[in-house]
Protein backbone atom coordinates (compact mmCIF):
# COMPACT_ATOMS: atom_id res chain seq x y z
CA UNK A 1 0.00 0.00 0.00
CA UNK A 2 1.49 3.60 -1.00
CA UNK A 3 2.30 6.17 1.42
CA UNK A 4 -0.50 8.61 0.06
CA UNK A 5 -3.33 5.89 0.59
CA UNK A 6 -2.26 4.80 4.04
CA UNK A 7 -1.96 8.65 4.76
CA UNK A 8 -5.43 9.21 3.57
CA UNK A 9 -6.75 6.43 5.27
CA UNK A 10 -5.02 7.88 8.45
CA UNK A 11 -6.58 11.03 8.25
CA UNK A 12 -10.67 9.51 7.56
CA UNK A 13 -10.65 7.76 10.08
CA UNK A 14 -9.15 10.12 12.16
CA UNK A 15 -11.67 12.80 11.26
CA UNK A 16 -14.43 10.31 11.33
CA UNK A 17 -13.89 9.33 14.95
CA UNK A 18 -13.42 12.88 15.96
CA UNK A 19 -16.80 13.81 14.47
CA UNK A 20 -18.56 10.61 16.19
CA UNK A 21 -17.82 11.69 19.15
CA UNK A 22 -21.07 13.96 19.22
CA UNK A 23 -24.37 12.63 19.06
CA UNK A 24 -26.43 12.61 16.08
CA UNK A 25 -30.21 12.51 15.58
CA UNK A 26 -31.02 9.12 14.11
CA UNK A 27 -33.45 10.34 11.75
CA UNK A 28 -31.54 12.89 9.65
CA UNK A 29 -27.81 12.15 10.78
CA UNK A 30 -27.88 15.87 11.83
CA UNK A 31 -25.41 16.47 14.98
CA UNK A 32 -27.97 17.06 18.04
CA UNK A 33 -28.33 16.73 21.75
CA UNK A 34 -31.46 15.66 22.91
CA UNK A 35 -32.92 14.51 25.90
CA UNK A 36 -36.49 13.75 27.47
CA UNK A 37 -36.79 14.67 31.26
CA UNK A 38 -38.97 13.59 33.44
CA UNK A 39 -40.63 16.76 35.90
CA UNK A 40 -42.97 14.40 38.52
CA UNK A 41 -45.36 16.59 39.28
CA UNK A 42 -44.92 20.01 37.50
CA UNK A 43 -47.69 20.91 35.18
CA UNK A 44 -46.49 22.26 31.22
CA UNK A 45 -47.53 25.97 32.03
CA UNK A 46 -44.92 25.31 35.24
CA UNK A 47 -42.33 23.73 32.98
CA UNK A 48 -42.63 26.11 30.13
CA UNK A 49 -42.51 29.39 32.46
CA UNK A 50 -39.54 27.78 33.99
CA UNK A 51 -38.03 26.97 30.13
CA UNK A 52 -38.68 30.64 29.31
CA UNK A 53 -37.14 32.44 32.21
CA UNK A 54 -33.97 29.98 31.62
CA UNK A 55 -34.34 30.88 27.60
CA UNK A 56 -34.37 34.85 28.37
CA UNK A 57 -31.74 34.78 31.02
CA UNK A 58 -29.66 32.65 29.37
CA UNK A 59 -29.27 32.72 26.10
CA UNK A 60 -28.46 36.36 26.03
CA UNK A 61 -26.61 37.98 23.22
CA UNK A 62 -26.95 40.61 20.91
CA UNK A 63 -28.61 38.81 17.94
CA UNK A 64 -30.12 36.58 20.29
CA UNK A 65 -33.92 35.44 19.68
CA UNK A 66 -36.50 33.38 21.60
CA UNK A 67 -39.73 32.29 20.09
CA UNK A 68 -42.83 32.26 22.05
CA UNK A 69 -46.33 31.62 21.27
CA UNK A 70 -47.77 32.91 24.31
CA UNK A 71 -48.68 31.47 27.35
CA UNK A 72 -50.21 28.42 26.29
CA UNK A 73 -47.74 26.98 23.95
CA UNK A 74 -45.68 24.05 24.42
CA UNK A 75 -43.32 24.59 22.20
CA UNK A 76 -39.99 27.09 22.75
CA UNK A 77 -37.31 27.59 20.39
CA UNK A 78 -34.18 29.61 21.43
CA UNK A 79 -31.29 31.14 19.42
CA UNK A 80 -27.82 30.51 21.49
CA UNK A 81 -24.34 32.21 20.70
CA UNK A 82 -21.93 30.87 23.60
CA UNK A 83 -18.33 31.89 23.72
CA UNK A 84 -16.47 28.85 24.20
CA UNK A 85 -14.17 28.21 26.98
CA UNK A 86 -11.43 26.14 27.00
CA UNK A 87 -9.38 23.78 29.13
CA UNK A 88 -5.49 24.17 29.12
CA UNK A 89 -4.92 21.51 26.70
CA UNK A 90 -6.48 23.19 24.43
CA UNK A 91 -4.79 26.16 24.75
CA UNK A 92 -1.83 24.78 22.52
CA UNK A 93 -3.95 23.86 19.67
CA UNK A 94 -5.23 27.27 19.94
CA UNK A 95 -1.45 28.92 19.92
CA UNK A 96 -0.39 26.46 17.24
CA UNK A 97 -3.54 27.63 14.99
CA UNK A 98 -3.55 31.18 15.93
CA UNK A 99 -7.00 31.43 17.27
CA UNK A 100 -8.65 34.29 19.13
CA UNK A 101 -12.00 34.30 20.24
CA UNK A 102 -14.18 30.99 19.82
CA UNK A 103 -18.28 31.15 19.38
CA UNK A 104 -20.92 29.03 19.10
CA UNK A 105 -24.34 29.47 17.48
CA UNK A 106 -27.11 27.43 17.78
CA UNK A 107 -30.66 26.35 18.37
CA UNK A 108 -32.06 25.33 21.89
CA UNK A 109 -35.43 23.90 21.26
CA UNK A 110 -37.54 22.93 23.94
CA UNK A 111 -41.14 20.96 23.83
CA UNK A 112 -43.06 20.94 27.04
CA UNK A 113 -46.06 18.28 28.46
CA UNK A 114 -47.60 17.75 31.82
CA UNK A 115 -44.74 16.15 33.62
CA UNK A 116 -41.98 16.38 31.26
CA UNK A 117 -39.78 18.18 28.67
CA UNK A 118 -37.90 17.50 25.56
CA UNK A 119 -35.25 18.91 24.80
CA UNK A 120 -33.32 19.36 21.78
CA UNK A 121 -30.05 21.59 20.21
CA UNK A 122 -28.68 21.84 17.19
CA UNK A 123 -28.14 23.54 14.13
CA UNK A 124 -24.51 24.25 15.42
CA UNK A 125 -22.15 27.01 13.46
CA UNK A 126 -18.92 27.86 14.69
CA UNK A 127 -16.89 31.37 14.56
CA UNK A 128 -12.98 31.99 15.43
CA UNK A 129 -11.37 34.56 14.98
CA UNK A 130 -7.60 33.80 13.48
CA UNK A 131 -4.77 36.29 14.19
CA UNK A 132 -2.36 34.96 10.91
CA UNK A 133 -1.13 36.10 8.79
CA UNK A 134 -3.63 38.55 9.44
CA UNK A 135 -6.55 38.87 10.93
CA UNK A 136 -9.54 36.97 9.52
CA UNK A 137 -12.67 35.00 10.57
CA UNK A 138 -13.28 31.36 10.60
CA UNK A 139 -17.21 30.33 10.12
CA UNK A 140 -17.69 26.58 9.64
CA UNK A 141 -20.47 24.26 10.92
CA UNK A 142 -19.94 21.15 12.82
CA UNK A 143 -20.68 18.89 9.64
CA UNK A 144 -18.63 20.48 6.70
CA UNK A 145 -15.32 22.08 8.54
CA UNK A 146 -15.08 23.76 4.92
CA UNK A 147 -11.90 26.28 5.99
CA UNK A 148 -9.98 27.26 3.32
CA UNK A 149 -6.61 28.80 3.87
CA UNK A 150 -5.77 25.90 6.47
CA UNK A 151 -3.68 23.11 5.72
CA UNK A 152 -5.60 19.53 6.21
CA UNK A 153 -3.33 18.85 9.02
CA UNK A 154 -4.38 21.94 10.60
CA UNK A 155 -8.54 21.39 9.43
CA UNK A 156 -7.97 18.28 11.35
CA UNK A 157 -5.95 20.02 14.68
CA UNK A 158 -8.83 23.04 14.37
CA UNK A 159 -11.70 20.03 14.30
CA UNK A 160 -10.17 17.79 17.11
CA UNK A 161 -9.79 21.31 19.50
CA UNK A 162 -13.59 22.75 18.38
CA UNK A 163 -15.56 20.08 18.30
CA UNK A 164 -14.01 19.13 22.22
CA UNK A 165 -14.60 22.62 22.88
CA UNK A 166 -18.22 22.20 21.57
CA UNK A 167 -19.18 18.87 23.26
CA UNK A 168 -17.67 20.46 26.94
CA UNK A 169 -19.57 24.07 26.57
CA UNK A 170 -22.71 22.20 25.53
CA UNK A 171 -23.14 19.75 28.14
CA UNK A 172 -22.20 22.48 30.82
CA UNK A 173 -25.19 24.47 29.17
CA UNK A 174 -27.58 21.57 29.52
CA UNK A 175 -26.85 20.85 33.12
CA UNK A 176 -27.48 24.24 34.18
CA UNK A 177 -30.88 23.70 32.14
CA UNK A 178 -31.78 20.61 33.95
CA UNK A 179 -30.76 22.44 37.11
CA UNK A 180 -32.91 24.69 36.35
CA UNK A 181 -36.13 22.20 37.66
CA UNK A 182 -34.02 20.67 40.44
CA UNK A 183 -34.60 24.06 42.36
CA UNK A 184 -37.96 25.31 44.00
CA UNK A 185 -38.85 28.95 44.28
CA UNK A 186 -38.15 30.90 47.26
CA UNK A 187 -41.51 32.53 47.60
CA UNK A 188 -40.58 34.53 50.73
CA UNK A 189 -38.65 37.11 49.12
Amino acid sequence: MSYKVLFTLMVFIIGSSAIAQLPRNEKNGQIEYSEVVQLEGMTKDEIYKKTKLWMISTLKSGDNMVELDGTTSDQIVGTGNLMLSLNKEADKTKWRLKLENGYLNFKFIVFCKDGRLKYQVNNFNLHFERNFPQYRDINTDLESFNISDLSNKEVLMFKDYALEAVDRNIKTLILNFKSNFQTSPVEDW
